[in-house]
């Protein structure tokens, strides 16, 4: 899931994103609806995504600080 979200949270659209995880887009699509459901929110709005860009940004930097 977490390579799913990466990908979804730093290609521009979700065909790119389908095509850097070797996935069919509409795949990509149920996963996305998937973790949204399990986040409680939706990463496909503009504020969503910022929030997932955001929470994955500190993910990063928890598991490697600088």
């Amino acid at each position: 899931m977490l390579a799913t979200l990466y990908a979804f949270a730093d290609a521009p659209s979700l065909r790119a994103a389908a095509t850097a995880l070797r996935l069919h887009h509409s795949t990509l699509q149920d996963r996305i609806t998937q973790a949204a459901h399990l986040l409680g929110w939706s990463i496909t709005t503009p504020s969503g995504r910022l929030r997932l860009q955001v929470a994955l940004a500190l993910r990063r930097l928890r598991r490697h600080p600088v």
